[in-house]
C-alpha cells in the first residue's frame, strides 16, 4: 500500500475547494508535505478539532496540525462533501453501506 500521490490529493482539494483554493493553498501545501509515505501496518489518523484545526497522527506520533475550522471542514468534505472520490466511499463512511 503507498500513500496517495500529492497530484491526487491536490485534485480531491480543488474539487471540493472549487473557486476558494487560493485561500487553502499554503495550508495544503502543508498538509501535503506531512503525509508520509504509507507502508503495510502503518495507520494514518487525522482528527477534526472544530473550531481549531487538524490533526495528522502516524500511529502514536503527531506529525503535525493545520489550523483553521475551515481547513478541518475542508478536509472532511473530501470524503463526505459533495464530491468525494466515490460515492461507496462516501457511503461506507457515513454508515449508510455495506459494501465498503
Amino acid at each position: 500500500m503507498s500513500s496517495a500521490s500529492p497530484s491526487a490529493s491536490m485534485a480531491s482539494f480543488r474539487a471540493n475547494a472549487k473557486d476558494e483554493l487560493n485561500r487553502y493553498q499554503v495550508r495544503i501545501d502543508r498538509f501535503v508535505r506531512m503525509i508520509p509515505a504509507v507502508k503495510k501496518g502503518d495507520c494514518l489518523a487525522f482528527t477534526h478539532f472544530p473550531g481549531r484545526a487538524l490533526e495528522v497522527r502516524r500511529g502514536k506520533t503527531v506529525l503535525g496540525t493545520i489550523p483553521g475550522n475551515d481547513f478541518g471542514r475542508l478536509f472532511v468534505s473530501r470524503y463526505v462533501g459533495s464530491i468525494p472520490p466515490t460515492q461507496d466511499l462516501k457511503k461506507g463512511l457515513l454508515g449508510l453501506s455495506r459494501n465498503v
